[in-house]
């Protein structure tokens, strides 16, 4: 392998739409957790952020290189995941 064969992860754009039929985008997102810590808790990355079932009633923690943000369970009506090119 060459310089040039890095390993590019996979980023995704996140449409959060709120109970209001707001939508908000949070885009390059390369880790996502959330969950119950010590009950329920979901750390994903790469292929996993776009095949995993989210639920809308835990909070969101979506992070890309730059970025780290908190959704909160009471603004998510609809999660919609989009692998970006």
């Amino acid at each position: 392998r060459g310089l040039g064969d890095v390993y590019k992860r996979q980023m995704y754009t996140f449409k959060i739409k709120n109970k209001d039929g707001k939508v908000q985008e949070y885009n390059h997102i390369n880790k996502v957790y959330y969950g119950h810590k010590g009950v329920l808790e979901y750390n994903l990355e790469n292929e996993e952020i776009f095949n995993h079932h989210y639920s809308v009633g835990y909070d969101l923690h979506l992070y890309s290189d730059t970025n780290a943000f908190t959704i909160s369970k009471s603004e998510i009506s609809i999660i919609e995941v989009i692998k970006e090119n």
